[in-house]
């Protein structure tokens, strides 16, 4: 009976319905459909993001990433479905279109920022790569390797190959590895962070917003688990450290994992966040949407991808 029991009660626990549902987006701006679909899916309008907000505030309730942390320390079922929105990295048109609209619907949403995007420290690669596919109908590497890509069918299937390529690069040598990987073609990196981060007094004015909340999303967006415990260290408490600062002392209170899949996130990273850092709430990238099981561990909360295309 004994064995019968726990059975029934992981099946319960299993097929329970959700509680809620954390959505991860990273860009709200209007669609360029000219562009590969790989990047132009990080993307939502406005409109349709406008159109969200009021279908589904219909059935379920917009809380923030505090509120969720309340609901998991009390431990108590919300008394409907809850709806959190994020953002990941810390694009500039979080500020221009999202901001505006979240604001004009009165719901909450919170900004997970990489710091590397105000500082004007990051690296958007796959922008640069997306370019250089669209001007060329031949890429040819520095190491030989040659591939056409004269129809965007064709160009959208290279990025993904080029993708794979360049993610298996160490973290920290990524940047010179992909300058090295593409040197027959010019490329200004800094334009790229210039025209698509956010820049420090807009991350600020976000966080002046009584819709908005900002979380830590490390210094580089490295995948976390093929870094030394130094560097670890360094990315996550630096990371939330210096966003303390520039937003005048406030507690950064929730992260979000870079990549924020299995393959990059592993039982250490989690231990770091659980036992070195007082978040109360952290996010993966992926894993449906939230249950009540969830809730108990709150640094281990799952996302669903929200996209329009």
């Amino acid at each position: 009976m004994g064995l019968f029991r726990s059975i029934k009660k992981r099946w319960r626990r299993l097929t329970a319905p959700p509680v809620g549902v954390i959505y991860m987006l990273h860009r709200c701006s209007p669609l360029n459909r000219d562009n590969l679909r790989w990047n132009e899916h990080l993307k939502v309008s406005p409109e349709f993001l406008a159109n969200f907000i009021r279908e589904q505030r219909r059935t379920r309730d917009f809380i923030s990433l505090d509120d969720v942390a309340e609901i998991a320390a009390a431990g108590k079922r919300p008394p409907r479905p809850f709806i959190v929105m994020t953002f990941d990295d810390g694009y500039r048109d979080n500020y221009e279109y999202a901001l505006p609209i979240f604001t004009e619907a009165r719901a909450p949403f919170a900004v997970y920022v990489a710091n590397g995007f105000p500082r004007r420290a990051a690296f958007l690669w796959w922008y640069v790569l997306e370019d250089i596919l669209l001007k060329n109908a031949q890429i040819t590497l520095s190491d030989g390797s040659a591939f056409t890509c004269s129809t965007k069918a064709e160009k959208e299937d290279l990025f993904l190959q080029l993708r794979a390529r360049i993610l298996s690069s160490a973290q920290e040598n990524l940047s010179a590895d992909f300058r090295a990987l593409f040197a027959n073609y010019e490329f200004d990196a800094a334009e790229y962070a210039e025209k698509l981060c956010a820049n420090w007094d807009e991350v600020v004015a976000l966080s002046r917003s009584p819709y908005c909340t900002i979380g830590a999303h490390t210094l580089n967006h490295y995948a976390l688990n093929r870094l030394t415990a130094d560097a670890l260290e360094n990315e996550i408490i630096g990371s939330k450290n210096e966003l303390e600062q520039k937003l005048g002392g406030g507690t950064i209170r929730h992260f979000a994992y870079p990549y924020g899949t299995p393959n990059e996130v592993s039982s250490r990273e989690i231990d770091f966040v659980v036992q070195r850092t007082d978040f109360t709430t952290a996010c993966y990238a992926d894993g449906g949407e939230v249950k009540a099981r969830h809730l108990r561990r709150p640094r281990e909360l799952p996302r669903v991808f929200l996209g329009e295309l």
